[in-house]
């Protein structure tokens, strides 16, 4: 049982949301933050595995709003993504440039 958690504070580790869920009694097997392949920095998001359903629900019902080192966490049940399914495809910058939502042309 996995719960997809946003609006984490940036400078959240997994040890520290790992610590949080285990001090408020869900005992949570897994955490994982995600960060950027680009920079290594948190993306403000992550997920969150428990070991029995029972835990998996009381987070759930309970978590949503509750403020986590100055911010309120969403969490909503998390969905498998299919074997291989990417959110986006890698563009081929073959392609030439592509323009910015303001224009310019990337480089």
């Amino acid at each position: 049982m996995k719960l997809f958690v946003r609006n984490i504070n940036f400078e959240t580790t997994p040890a520290d949301l790992q610590v949080f869920m285990s001090s408020r009694g869900y005992g949570p097997t897994e955490v994982k933050i995600l960060t950027s392949p680009d920079n290594g920095k948190s993306r403000g998001f992550g997920f969150v595995t428990f070991a029995n359903a029972a835990s998996y629900e009381a987070a759930l019902r309970e978590l949503a709003g509750v403020e986590f080192m100055g911010r309120d966490l969403l969490v909503e049940p998390a969905h498998d993504k299919a074997r291989g399914q990417q959110r986006r495809p890698d563009r081929d910058r073959s392609e030439g440039p592509r323009r910015s939502r303001f224009g310019s042309e990337d480089v």
